[in-house]
């Protein structure tokens, strides 16, 4: 049994539901779609927020909600959207880094007789570094060709937990016999506890991107976590390099640890008899 919805409550309600159930609600409430956004900078405010969004979908509404007396004093936000495929669009492009590594969730919310989100109109003048960055989609395989009617996709792995001496040349070198990689970068964060970085590797064409992806698991130094992404093709240049110097590294082996980083494996082959 379905539990009441008042509509005109003061507070909005948050619903999150299997989309193959959204159909049955709409037949009792006219829904507005939209993000849920935990773990927020208290920092940002509506009008980031929502140029943070902007190129996702048309943003119709957005509020945060502050709460300066838990531990990490994180805010909470709500985005919504003018349909549900910009909200759906929005919720595959994570994840999402908004100043911090946030939590989303895709919500529906009964529409209010009276509005309470805010729509900054200073949002399209917000100037922010993640506007210009790659967005990485995350999406089960089957839904790719209904993505690639939208946008032209560049397929390829985010390679995550890499040790913060590996560089572009070497991540290449090590993909390079399971594809041909067309770009490469590594984004490192000193300012995490262990300084890991992160990685993306561009294939030249989906079944490569795959074939990369099912060769694992991969070590590469150490053990890392790769996650198979499309990514919707920038307009602008390309922000991804181009090694031309991994042809002339040895493809890594499945070492068990760092001191092959710099120094390859094969030239243990050439000892015999090594006495301690």
């Amino acid at each position: 049994m379905m539990n009441t919805v008042d509509k005109d409550a003061t507070k909005r309600t948050f619903i999150v539901i299997p989309k193959m159930l959204v159909a049955d609600l709409e037949k009792h409430y006219e829904l507005e779609h939209g993000l849920i956004v935990k773990q927020l900078n208290p920092y940002i405010n509506e009008a980031y927020l929502q140029a943070y969004f902007r190129d996702l979908g048309k943003v119709t509404g957005c509020k945060i909600i502050k709460n300066y007396k838990s531990e990490d004093c994180k805010a909470i936000g709500f985005v919504r959207f003018a349909t549900a495929d910009e909200a759906d669009m929005a919720d595959w492009a994570g994840p999402h880094f908004i100043g911090s590594d946030v939590e989303v969730r895709r919500v529906v919310s009964p529409k209010m007789d009276k509005d309470d989100l805010s729509l900054s109109t200073s949002a399209a003048a917000v100037s922010h570094k993640d506007t210009t960055k790659r967005t990485f989609i995350f999406i089960p395989k089957m839904f790719v060709a209904d993505l690639e009617k939208h946008y032209e996709l560049e397929h390829g792995l985010i390679v995550k937990q890499l040790n913060p001496y590996i560089n572009e040349a070497y991540l290449q070198a090590y993909f390079r016999d399971l594809g041909k990689v067309t770009g490469c970068k590594i984004i490192k964060n000193y300012k995490s506890e262990d300084c890991k970085a992160i990685g993306f590797v561009r294939f030249a064409t989906a079944d490569e991107a795959d074939k990369a992806d099912w060769a694992g698991p991969h070590f590469i130094g150490s053990e890392v976590e790769v996650r198979r992404v499309v990514c919707p093709k920038m307009d602008n240049q390309d922000d991804l390099s181009l090694s031309t110097s991994a042809a002339a590294v040895s493809r890594p082996r499945m070492s068990m640890g760092l001191g092959y980083i710099f120094e390859d494996a094969q030239w243990l082959d050439g000892l015999t008899d090594v006495h301690v």
